[in-house]
């Protein structure tokens, strides 16, 4: 999901969130837990910008991130919409186990309805 935490943290905190609506009584706490889980990770990792790119391992607690990657499908729906029946076409400058590569087709195949994945690469360690 490549979307900076400015956007992220609009996204869960609308009234008609996913989030919102799965943690409802404890909206605030869970939202301040978030919170804190990517402040925690911008000062690890030294990043200054607003415009930060979320990154969902950041989010310890697997549940909250579940219902993270829940509430980015239902609200990315302009992002489906530019992917669904189409070809897409995935590019990564080294492909070592495949791993990302991998993980990558996976969320598309799940989260959208591409018409074809292909990948290309500039260069190849697995063989």
């Amino acid at each position: 999901m490549k979307i900076s935490v400015e956007r992220l943290l609009d996204y869960v905190y609308e009234p008609d969130s996913e989030f919102r609506k799965y943690y409802a009584d404890d909206f605030e706490i869970m939202y301040r837990q978030l919170e804190k889980y990517i402040e925690t990770n911008i000062r690890v990792n030294k990043l200054y910008s607003d415009t930060v790119p979320f990154k969902r391992h950041w989010v310890e607690d697997q549940i909250m991130r579940n219902v993270i990657d829940r509430t980015m499908m239902l609200n990315g729906a302009s992002y489906g919409n530019s992917i669904n029946n189409k070809n897409v076409l995935l590019v990564d400058d080294v492909i070592s186990q495949g791993n990302s590569i991998r993980e990558s087709i996976r969320i598309l195949k799940e989260q959208y309805e591409p018409k074809k994945i292909d990948v290309l690469t500039l260069l190849s360690r697995r063989y």
